[in-house]
């Protein structure tokens, strides 16, 4: 055989393998998938981007493992979940900002806090911007209620916060007490204080 020959004879050979790989590959993942969906469950979740709504709970379809046994959630831990992600939520969206961002945290927060607490915010807003550049990204680790009971609950976030003033960056774990009242089927924000 010639040397153009064998080349070719060679490049075919990779080629047929990388298809065949290829072909076992998307064979293997429709499997999957058509296992997946064959024994689906329903979960619930109750977030949105404006608030946990209990009442309005939709069904998710996922996979639980044979073997699992599954206790549905009562409705009073459904209620400190969703005082606990709404805590989250407010925690993460209130303590990320940027002193170019025209307080635009506190603005993303209206629809979250209660009307009194929303007073109290407002008046923050255009109120003492830094002369260098300060940017803080919050992101909420854990949660936990401390209180709960007549439709009111307070719940202790534990956020990593990392600060950027002018060219130094610092990272801190910080806590923050969030106190929230329950108003027509979803929790909202009322009072929050960072704690030491």
């Amino acid at each position: 055989m010639t040397l153009r020959t064998r080349l070719f004879v060679i490049i075919s050979l990779v080629v047929l393998i990388i298809l065949a790989i290829s072909v076992g590959i998307i064979v293997m993942v429709r499997k999957q998938k058509a296992a997946e969906t064959a024994t689906p469950t329903t979960e619930q979740t109750g977030t949105t981007d404006t608030g946990v709504l209990p009442a309005q709970i939709t069904p998710k379809a996922t996979t639980i493992p044979a073997g699992v046994t599954v206790k549905p959630a009562s409705s009073e831990e459904a209620l400190k979940n969703g005082a606990k992600q709404m805590a989250k939520i407010f925690t993460e969206r209130y303590g990320t900002y940027s002193s170019d961002s025209n307080f635009a945290n506190i603005k993303e927060v209206e629809s979250i806090v209660t009307g009194g607490y929303w007073a109290e915010l407002e008046k923050k807003i255009g109120v003492g911007k830094p002369a260098m550049f300060i940017g803080v990204t919050t992101v909420a680790v854990t949660s936990e209620v401390l209180t709960y009971e007549n439709g009111s609950a307070t719940v202790e976030v534990s956020a990593l916060r990392t600060t950027t003033r002018g060219s130094e960056t610092t990272d801190s774990n910080e806590k923050a007490k969030v106190g929230l009242t329950l108003s027509k089927g979803s929790w909202l924000v009322d009072s929050f204080e960072w704690v030491k």
